[in-house]
Parts: C-alpha cells; structure tokens; sequence
C-alpha cells in the first residue's frame, strides 16, 4: 500500500496502476509457485524462507531510504512530477513484483490458507485456481479505487510540504516493515 502511494503521488495515476499491476502479478507468481510445489519448498526450508525474507526486507528497507533520500534532497520545490527528471517506465512495474515475489509470508499464506477451502473431494488445482484468482480479483478492485482516490486527491497531497511529510511517513513505513520483516519470526 505504501509502496503504490508513493508510486501515484511521484508519477501519476499511470505509475500508481503500473505499481498496483506489478503487485498483482506478485500475487500470481506465488499462486502459481504454491500450484508447482515451489511455495512447499521455501515454507518447508527455513534456509530458503530465511533468504526470500532477508532479500525482501532488504528491497523494502532500500525503497525507504530511496524515498527519504528523495525527500531530503527535495527542498521547497517539488520536483517528483518534474519532466526534467528521467523515468523508467517499467520501474513501478518491477517493484511491485519484486515487493510480492520477495514476501515468504505470501508463499506461506498461498500454502496454509487457501487450502483450507478446498474440497478434497474435488480435483484440488481448479479449486485453488478459483480461489487465487478470486483473492487477486478482490486485490485489484482494492488497488484501483486506491490509486483513484490517492491520484484524485493529489492535488492536495502532493502540495510540497504535504508531499514532505507523506513522503517521510512512506519511507519511515518501508524501513519499518523492512526491519520488522528482517527480525521477525518465522512462522
């Protein structure tokens, strides 16, 4: 959610969309990964989970301080939407994925939640199928009125020194969960 805030209000509602996409997809690497056996492998090896967990807090500790580096630079001008300032276009995109794909707590949910919903007594693929694509479909509508609503009150949010303290507040929340990711628990 912080992460495609930050997205819509730097770039739009075109960046903030591309950012809720990447997260998306995100969201089927994992389905598709618990469909194989690959979620079984990391949520069973504590090596593997303890990698994917420690690349993710690192990715979202680094978006944090990219953004609180972003803001200290900043001064009262706001320069975030500057056509001066080269863009990625597929930037958003990829950090979207990369904020799902490196989240073992994902792969964990996609192995111990959904599967209390199937029936054992029916082929259990399209059931999962059914139930993946529904969490990711809700997930969808969620972003999109998400990025609307952020991207609608821009005009507000993005005045220099709304935009200052969001931005604090984003990048704060990024190394927050980042650290939190890092040293907490595994189960």
């Amino acid at each position: 959610m912080a992460l495609v805030a930050r997205n819509t209000l730097a770039g739009g509602r075109s960046a903030g969309l591309r950012t809720a996409t990447g997260t998306l997809l995100g969201l089927s690497i994992h389905a598709g990964a618990a469909l194989v056996g690959l979620s079984v492998v990391i949520a069973a090896s504590a090596t593997a989970f303890n990698m994917v967990k420690l690349a993710g807090a690192a990715y979202l500790i680094w978006l944090g301080l990219e953004t609180l580096w972003t803001t200290r630079k900043r001064d009262v001008l706001d320069v975030s939407r500057s056509p001066s300032l080269p863009r990625v276009a597929a930037a958003p995109l990829v950090q979207g994925i990369l904020t799902n794909v490196l989240n073992p707590k994902l792969a964990v949910f996609f192995l111990s939640f959904l599967p209390q919903f199937v029936d054992p007594s029916m082929p259990a693929t399209p059931q999962i199928l059914l139930l993946a694509s529904t969490f990711i479909a809700m997930g969808a509508i969620w972003l999109v009125l998400y990025v609307v609503a952020i991207d609608q009150l821009s005009g507000v949010l993005t005045r220099p020194a709304v935009k200052r303290w969001l931005d604090r507040v984003i990048g704060t929340t990024l190394v927050a969960l980042g650290i939190r990711l890092a040293i907490g628990e595994t189960d």
